[in-house]
C-alpha cells in the first residue's frame, strides 16, 4: 500500500556514511564552501534519491518500486503491494546500508491501492464528488479532464487525496501496466514519525484502516429517481434540495428572484416546493450508479489483500 516516502536518517559514524556512499554510488558536490554527497544519474535506474549533509541523510524513494526492483530488477508500482512487503522492503534497504531503521524519521509518505476496473478509469473519476467526510474533489488542471482529481493541496495542507488513471500514467512513462487501473491515494506531508514506529504492525495497520474509511466514504454523483408521475423539473428541484437542504434551496431561490433571474411564478413554485419537502421527499431517491457499486467492491477486495 505504501508508495513514495521521504525520510531523514542520522548517520552515527563515518563508516556508516561510507557504506551508504558506496552502496548508492553517491557523488561529491560543492557550492562555495559547502559540500555534500548526493545521488548521481544512476538514481534513474535505482529509484533512490539520497543526499548526505554531514551526518544527516535524506532519502526519497518508492517502497513499492524498491520491492519490485529487489524481486525482479525493475521499478514498477502498478501491481499489488502489501503492508508486510513494505516492512520487508524497508528492512532490506537499511540492511544494505548497515544502518539502524530506528535512526530514521519519516516526513512524507503516500498510501494507496491500485484498483482493477472494468471500464476506463476516467469514467469513475468523472463521478467522484468528495472524499473523507465532504472534502471536495477537483479536476487537476495539470492533466487531461478526469485523468486525475484531488482535494485541495496548498502548502499548508498536510493530508490530501488523489484519484487518478494509473494505466494512463504508466503508458505515458512507457511502463507495462494492466488496462483500466484506477488508483486511490492519500498523501501525507510535513510529518515527523520514527520510521520503525511507522512500519510497526500496530501503527501501519491504523494508517491502513484510516485509508480505507476515508476512501470507502467517497461520494459519487448520483441520479435522482422519482415516483411514477413525477416530472423532470420536479426531480431537478429535488436533486438540489437533497444536495444542499430545503432551507438553503429556498434561500437560493429568493436570491435569484431578488436579482431578477427568476419570475414571480418561478420563485413561487420553488418556494412552495421547498416548503412541502418534508411531505414530498418520500417520492424521490438517489440511485447509485453501477460504477459506484463496482468501485466499492474493488476497494474492499484489494484492501483485504493488501493488509496481509
Amino acid at each position: 500500500m505504501f508508495d513514495k516516502m521521504i525520510f531523514n536518517v542520522h548517520l552515527r559514524s563515518p563508516d556508516q556514511t561510507r557504506r551508504v556512499i558506496e552502496a548508492e554510488h553517491l557523488q561529491w558536490c560543492t557550492e562555495g564552501e559547502r559540500g555534500w554527497w548526493q545521488s548521481s544519474a544512476l538514481e534513474n535506474l535505482t529509484g533512490i534519491s539520497v543526499k548526505i549533509v554531514e551526518s544527516r541523510m535524506q532519502v526519497k524513494c518508492s517502497l513499492h518500486k524498491q520491492f519490485t526492483r529487489i524481486l525482479g530488477g525493475r521499478l514498477d508500482n502498478t501491481g499489488r503491494f502489501t503492508l508486510s512487503e513494505a516492512r520487508a522492503t524497508a528492512r532490506a534497504l537499511f540492511g544494505r546500508w548497515d544502518t539502524d531503521i530506528g535512526d530514521a524519521r519519516l516526513t512524507h509518505f503516500e498510501i494507496g491501492l491500485n484498483l482493477p476496473m472494468s471500464r476506463a478509469p476516467t469514467d469513475y473519476i468523472a463521478l467522484a464528488v468528495s472524499v473523507c467526510r465532504g472534502r471536495e474533489m477537483f479536476c487537476d488542471a495539470n492533466f487531461e479532464k478526469h485523468r486525475q482529481k484531488t482535494t485541495l493541496k496548498g502548502r499548508t495542507v498536510k493530508k490530501y487525496f488523489k484519484l487518478y488513471d494509473k494505466s494512463h500514467e504508466a503508458e505515458q512513462k512507457h511502463r507495462p501496466c494492466a488496462p483500466c487501473v484506477l488508483r486511490a491515494e492519500t498523501v501525507y506531508r510535513r510529518q515527523d514519525v520514527p520510521l520503525d514506529v511507522f512500519l510497526s504492525p500496530a501503527y501501519s495497520g491504523r494508517m491502513a484502516d484510516t485509508f480505507y474509511r476515508d476512501w470507502a466514504g467517497m461520494v459519487f454523483a448520483r441520479r435522482v429517481q422519482g415516483a411514477k408521475g413525477v416530472k423532470v423539473s420536479q426531480m431537478e428541484r429535488a436533486a438540489r434540495i437533497m444536495e444542499v437542504g430545503a432551507e438553503r434551496y429556498a434561500r437560493e431561490a429568493y436570491d435569484e428572484w431578488k436579482a431578477g433571474r427568476l419570475t414571480d411564478k418561478q420563485y413561487r413554485t420553488m418556494r412552495e416546493f421547498a416548503r412541502d419537502w418534508e411531505k414530498t421527499s418520500c417520492l424521490y431517491a438517489f440511485e447509485a450508479d453501477p460504477l459506484e457499486v463496482e468501485y466499492r467492491s474493488a476497494l474492499q477486495a484489494e484492501f483485504a489483500r493488501a493488509v496481509l
